[in-house]
């Protein structure tokens, strides 16, 4: 029976057939193997380049379809003196919850207020004038404005009188006329009696009491803002009142030679 298997497998060879269909299979398999590995290697190249590039012009066509949600700065609204400086600050917030900084700055009237290309503001002389920071995102643009201020303490006044001569039972009207340029909160009028002592004239429905003293008064201003007061030393900025009759005593109920209601001071103090 043994001798039967081998004549066969030496008949129709068969060793050599299994070694050789081995060698096959194991070729087969190895050639799948090496065209498989080829495979992963185009893929994993092609994922790099859709890595190196398609992701950064992804993220790119999301940043250039970003608007500009809101531009601020710092101050919207300052009050400066003449030298003074500020650094202002502007904030570019887009769409997609970035922020940006870079701004283009620029002055409505750089002869007021100056700014640099980092936002420092220089004020010059008196006036207003709009500093605007302008943001660009690729063609997209938007602005925030800050208003500039520029003030000082007020600058002088000229004063003069209904009448510089006067009794005691009269009614003298008082004149403050402010410069046009000035800003001006309140004027308070002051007047300095014969004997020197200093006496601040309010203005109220009963007037101002000079009855105080006979002799000469003088008479001027304070005028103040809110940068300041200005006291009146120029003699255009003085009046001089000369009052004579009986002086009134103290506790009576005082008729001041200039007697006006509040409103109608003001119109007169402001030139109005």
């Amino acid at each position: 029976m043994f001798e039967k298997i081998i004549d066969l497998i030496k008949k129709y060879d068969l060793i050599n057939k299994i070694i050789e269909l081995k060698k096959y299979n194991y070729n087969t398999i190895k050639g799948l193997y090496i065209k498989i590995l080829k495979n992963i290697k185009t893929v994993i190249i092609i994922s790099l380049i859709a890595i190196l590039f398609l992701v950064p012009g992804i993220f790119l066509l999301i940043e250039v379809n970003a608007t500009i949600s809101q531009v601020s700065i710092n101050y919207t609204e300052l009050t400066l003196r003449p030298d003074e400086n500020v650094e202002l600050y502007a904030t570019v917030l887009l769409s997609n919850n970035k922020q940006r900084n870079k701004v283009v700055w620029s002055s409505s009237n750089s002869d007021i207020v100056s700014v640099d290309e980092f936002g420092k503001i220089t004020a010059h002389k008196k006036g207003t004038a709009e500093i605007t920071a302008q943001a660009k995102h690729f063609d997209k643009y938007d602005t925030a404005v800050c208003t500039v201020n520029v003030k000082t303490e007020p600058t002088g006044y000229s004063i003069f009188l209904s009448a510089y001569t006067a009794s005691t039972n009269d009614t003298v009207k008082v004149y403050v006329n402010t410069k046009p340029e000035d800003e001006v909160r309140n004027i308070i009028v002051y007047g300095i009696a014969p004997s020197g002592k200093p006496f601040p004239l309010q203005l109220s429905d009963r007037g101002y009491n000079f009855c105080a003293e006979t002799g000469r008064w003088k008479v001027y201003a304070v005028i103040e803002n809110s940068m300041g007061s200005y006291t009146g030393t120029q003699p255009n900025e003085i009046a001089y009142l000369d009052v004579y009759g009986e002086i009134c005593d103290e506790g009576d109920d005082l008729q001041g030679i200039i007697e006006e209601s509040s409103s109608y001071i003001f119109s007169e103090l402001f030139g109005q």
